[in-house]
């Protein structure tokens, strides 16, 4: 990673921390009934029960959080200088 760009890894880090937690792990818990009642149709915000509208979000920020880590970070670039492959003797 690029020197100026390293100042912007804890900015990236939080985000991170925080989408495996609750899009990809024990927090998507919560988006069961986050967003209505997963037994009361009447109830849900969408139209769909609640844990899918939490999973497209969970699934649209974590395309978000790519872009940013790819784009902004500079991780989506080719580096400037070639690495020696290692070789095995």
């Amino acid at each position: 990673m690029r020197p100026e760009k390293r100042r912007l890894a804890p900015l990236a880090w939080t985000p991170a921390v925080l989408w495996f937690t609750l899009a990809a792990g024990p927090g998507a818990v919560i988006g069961n009934t986050v967003f209505g009642d997963p037994n009361e149709p009447s109830t849900w915000w969408f139209g769909i029960p609640s844990i899918w509208t939490w999973q497209v979000l969970g699934w649209a920020s974590g395309v978000g959080l790519i872009w940013f880590v790819g784009q902004h970070m500079g991780l989506a670039t080719v580096p400037r200088h070639e690495s020696a492959a290692a070789e095995k003797s």
